[in-house]
């Protein structure tokens, strides 16, 4: 897989021309995803994404382009320096697939650990 392939793989749903692609190397992109979150880097993070890929978080404004989408992810970096992403399950049918994975991580300023996974319906829920 690379970005130049033609789909977005992450948010939290997949979107696309998934067909060339069987469901354990689905589950291997949403595993080095994770890790990529795990690395601290928006870098690695952003490259999972298409030039001109996007994300929208809870249903929110779309963040539009790798330099957008990093700068997202330097903002969770900021608040959570000890973040991880954990892939718990990949889901697939037909041309859709869904990555359901829990964040955890010590806020900077309060200190205190917190723990979000995604919820049935695509949302965070704090756990």
């Amino acid at each position: 897989w690379n970005a130049a392939d033609n789909f977005v793989f992450f948010g939290i749903q997949i979107n696309g021309d998934i067909m060339g692609y069987n469901s354990d190397d689905i589950k291997v992109m949403a595993e080095n995803y994770a890790k990529a979150w795990c690395s601290l880097s928006p870098e690695a993070v952003a490259s999972f994404y298409a030039p001109d890929g996007q994300i929208a978080i809870n249903k929110g404004d779309a963040i539009k382009g790798r330099d957008a989408i990093k700068e997202m992810v330097s903002g969770f970096y900021a608040e959570f320096p000890d973040l991880a992403v954990l892939c718990d399950e990949v889901r697939t049918s037909a041309d859709h697939a869904i990555f359901i994975w829990t964040l955890k991580g010590h806020h900077s300023e309060t200190k205190i650990m917190s723990k979000l996974a995604v919820g049935k319906n695509g949302n965070w829920m704090k756990i």
